[in-house]
């Protein structure tokens, strides 16, 4: 059974503050990262892990892997989710991400029925803009979507823009083209209608996403269900134009239809193509918007709105793409609302709006300070139920009260709640406190066995954190960067220690990363006069929380290899001397030989058994010049020995 985690906080970091989206492989959370106070708001998505379904538990740790890699591979991008950590805790795996604010793009579709035909073509010109933005940038860093659809794209609200998530299914950008040329002269598309051809049999290239996004673009302009739509092979095109009640325009139709051709080597090979062939509909598609927005604003009456409307919208004028018609002809009765004053924190206002994922109409950026019932009279009541606010509302006023338990019962009990309160004592450097607060859980709380566990952790981690921080100063102090650096990145995060040890990390690591540059340099140099001993050596003093440090693995194994050849070459050279009774420059070669290799070990036994033989040879020596020839022909045979110093693979064989 899953336990919802509102009301914990995971990884000691992540305070789950309220539930976003539900979906059939996982959930979405609203949450509070309490490392990072100065951007406190994040996402955190939780992937289905039912160990007794072994097919669903794959498939989620696929999506998992796949989403948490491409995210940190992309980077940063104003139009996509920040990757901010993934992890996995009692059996459950998490992804955290930036938190984006708006509504999913089926939301603006379902509300476009009404629409002039001429705005839904500037707002099709827009989003194709918008999203081929995006898909150029992604495909340049060699990552294929594979699943654009509307409720993939969010339309952020504070600005409008569009942001494209979920990479749970990106793939790799194949160099391989393929062909649908043999195929049927009419067949349907996907049973989603998003798919392109080639996706069908596992061959996604960057062109699908073009086909994806052009099937979105008709869908937004026609309304059409984009899995009705009909594929005409002879004439290699969706047929969507005949379908719809207007006559678009050729421009844009033939853009459309260079972008879902059936043939992907017909198709738009490259979304910046895509962009260069909408510029000339740009200039077009904002007169149209400007045009639209003043003239609802001349019919509206927004021009002359009352100090009460005035008070809660951000401008006189606003734009029309944040304005939505009705859907129904139901309007709120002519009554007053009975409703107690609400103010909303600084911090929150950012948050008073839809949050992600709500499907709540787009809205405006509210700089909502004061709201009562003397300003939310009848007709703005009306207003605000069509435009999608009011449910918005209600969401930012839970989030700004603190009202984090409407989504889930279980935070509600009393020690789950001192529990949470311990952890942010913790975090706060209120050890102490946290601790002894934890201890008053009762036992019969659900919180009371993960709290008893929290303890023991707490005071291991808190004193893990003054240890490592004060290895880190001493360090610093010593100039020993390369130690301080690694020190403070053992330092468990703890809010209350990362506060702390911030000052000395910014101080630190310009200093351990030109030191870094130093020691690369050297091992670079000591391998070149093939002591490969002594460049391994540098390199393993190299940081590996530096940016050098972070890509020096591939060296440490290259000059690894060649270690170990050199030992083996040394070794034979150390058989061959011995070969011929040299004993003494045999052991200065075995000397050399790192121990710590294959031939270390071989090298340190024959070291033993060559220093005996060299013995045995100096004694004969000095016997040899005290005595008569006959007396040395017979210490000679009393002396002798058999000898053979052995085949290096043989050798190498019996060790």
């Amino acid at each position: 059974m899953y336990y919802s985690p509102v009301g914990q906080i995971l990884k000691r970091r992540y305070e789950i503050l309220q539930l976003l989206n539900s979906g059939s492989l996982g959930q979405t959370y609203l949450a509070r990262d309490l490392a990072q106070p100065a951007r406190p708001r994040c996402a955190v998505k939780y992937y289905v892990s039912d160990r007794e379904s072994p097919n669903l538990l794959k498939t989620s740790r696929r999506i998992f892997v796949t989403e948490a890699e491409t995210l940190k591979k992309l980077g940063y991008h104003a139009q996509i989710p920040r990757f901010l950590d993934c992890f996995e805790e009692n059996q459950g795996l998490y992804l955290v991400q930036e938190l984006i604010i708006g509504h999913i793009l089926n939301t603006e579709l379902a509300l476009l029925d009404r629409e002039n035909p001429r705005d839904r073509e500037a707002k099709t010109i827009y989003f194709l803009r918008d999203i081929l933005g995006v898909l150029d940038f992604i495909h340049a860093q060699g990552i294929v979507h594979c699943d654009i659809k509307p409720n993939n794209i969010l339309r952020r609200t504070k600005d409008g823009r569009l942001v494209l998530i979920d990479f749970g299914a990106a793939r790799p950008v194949r160099r391989q083209i393929v062909s649908t040329a043999g195929a049927s002269p009419a067949v349907a598309v996907s049973p989603s209608g998003y798919l392109a051809p080639e996706q069908l049999i596992g061959q996604s290239q960057p062109a699908s996403d073009i086909y994806a996004a052009g099937i979105v673009a008709i869908q937004m302009l026609t309304g059409l269900d984009p899995a009705k739509l009909q594929l005409d092979l002879t004439r290699n095109e969706i047929q969507w134009q005949h379908l719809g009640h207007y006559s678009y325009r050729p421009e844009l139709a033939d853009l459309l239809a260079g972008m879902t051709r059936y043939r992907i080597g017909d198709r738009y090979i490259s979304a910046r193509e895509v962009l260069a062939d909408l510029q000339p509909l740009l200039a077009k598609a904002r007169d149209s918007v400007l045009q639209a927005s003043s003239h609802y604003l001349d019919n509206s009456g927004l021009r002359t709105q009352t100090r009460e409307e005035t008070a809660i919208s951000p401008h006189p004028e606003l734009s029309s793409k944040f304005i939505q018609k009705p859907t129904s002809t139901e309007c709120v009765p002519d009554t007053e609302i009975d409703c107690d004053e609400i103010e909303l924190p600084e911090e929150e206002q950012e948050l008073a709006v839809s949050l992600p994922y709500n499907a709540i109409a787009p809205l405006p950026s509210m700089p909502l300070t004061k709201m009562s019932s003397r300003s939310l009279n009848p007709s703005l009541m009306g207003m605000l139920v069509r435009m999608g606010v009011l449910a918005a509302l209600v969401n930012t006023f839970a989030i700004a009260l603190g009202l984090y338990t409407l989504a889930d019962s279980r935070a509600t009990d009393p020690g789950e709640v001192r529990f949470a309160k311990a952890q942010r004592q913790l975090h706060q450097g209120k050890f102490e406190d946290a601790i002894a607060l934890a201890r008053t859980i009762a036992p019969d709380s659900p919180a009371y066995e993960e709290s008893q566990k929290a303890i023991a952790q707490w005071q291991q981690e808190w004193n893990a954190a003054a240890l490592h921080f004060d290895a880190a100063r001493e360090a610093r102090e010593r100039e020993d960067w390369q130690t301080a650096i690694n020190e403070a990145a053992l330092v468990p995060a703890i809010e209350y220690w990362q506060k702390k040890l911030k000052p000395l990390r910014e101080n630190v690591l310009p200093k351990a990363e030109n030191e870094a540059e130093e020691r690369l340099k050297a091992a670079f140099e000591r391998a070149a006069e093939k002591d490969f001993t002594a460049a391994i050596a540098h390199l393993k003093k190299i940081s590996p929380h530096t940016s050098i440090g972070a890509k020096v693995q591939p060296k440490l194994t290259e000059y690894g290899q060649k270690q170990q050849i050199r030992a083996m070459a040394l070794l034979q050279q150390a058989y061959d001397l011995a070969a011929d009774r040299h004993f003494a420059e045999a052991i200065k070669f075995l000397k050399v030989i790192p121990p710590n290799t294959p031939a270390g070990a071989i090298a340190k036994e024959k070291q033993i058994e060559y220093t005996q033989k060299q013995k045995i040879r100096q004694q004969m020596a000095r016997t040899n010049s005290q005595s008569s020839p006959q007396q040395v022909s017979r210490i000679s045979t009393s002396f002798s020995f058999p000898f053979n110093p052995g085949d290096r693979l043989q050798e190498i064989a019996a060790h």
